[in-house]
């Protein structure tokens, strides 16, 4: 694809950097709108962003290092590449999530509401940075003949563009939360959505990858098993969150 989108002076843009700030930005102004509309400080929306984006790299960075690239410890001058691509999204949700909750803490906000307002935010911004691994080349797919040929793997062999998928995932799964939401009874829901339905599509997704990431535990990679943790932890939480419908029959 196109990893370097442009240089200026001699220094390269790169595409996964493009997209990450792009995916900062329109995330945090939509962020801080949907904050306003739900009757929260925008402002907390825009600190909230810094402070998950920053944990965010770090986390997935991090991930990235230990799991699948474990090799890269005795080379610190590597440990920041991160505009080349190799994050792990879960790692960076994880880290972000938790961020954002001692952020909450600290400014004695509901977390539940705030997941809420971000949640289909990040859903969007996720989308928005699969589609510069798309350019970056990384995160591949499976051989296929109606694929795309990735210039940087140099084998000329077409592969599945799951970094599009993923981005289409992302788009989606922005559409259903905001639909969901006005059918929202309960704080919290949006975001327990999200996360089961991404760890679903995430799961899915994973048997067309095919760029390596550390192997495979009783068949299924660890993105897989995040995939259906997250899935079956947004699923119960849900459930158990939400009250059942009063019967219209009773009026109970």
């Amino acid at each position: 694809m196109r990893p370097i989108l442009v240089e200026i002076f001699g220094v390269p843009i790169w595409a996964y950097g493009v997209s990450l700030t792009v995916a900062f930005v329109v995330g945090a102004w939509l962020g801080a709108k949907r904050a306003r509309a739900a009757g929260m400080d925008g402002e907390h929306v825009w600190n909230v962003a810094i402070w998950a984006f920053v944990s965010a790299l770090v986390g997935a960075r991090l991930a990235h290092i230990l799991v699948e690239r474990p090799e890269l410890l005795g080379r610190p001058r590597e440990w920041l590449s991160v505009w080349q691509g190799g994050l792990v999204f879960y790692g960076g949700f994880i880290a972000a999530v938790l961020s954002s909750l001692a952020y909450a803490r600290l400014k004695r906000l509901d977390f539940r509401i705030l997941t809420d307002v971000l949640a289909p935010v990040m859903a969007l911004g996720h989308g928005i940075v699969r589609v510069g691994c798309f350019f970056n080349g990384c995160c591949y797919g499976r051989p296929a003949e109606w694929g795309v040929v990735f210039p940087s793997l140099r084998d000329g062999v077409s592969r599945q563009p799951t970094q599009l998928y993923e981005a289409a995932a992302g788009a989606m799964l922005f559409a259903g939360l905001l639909l969901w939401e006005k059918r929202r009874r309960r704080a919290g829901e949006v975001f327990l959505l999200y996360l089961a339905a991404y760890g679903l599509a995430r799961f899915l997704i994973e048997f067309a990858r095919a760029d390596d990431r550390g192997g495979t535990f009783w068949g299924l990679t660890m993105s897989q098993h995040l995939g259906l943790a997250a899935l079956a932890g947004g699923v119960a939480a849900f459930m158990w969150r939400r009250p059942a419908a009063p019967s219209s029959a009773t009026g109970r």
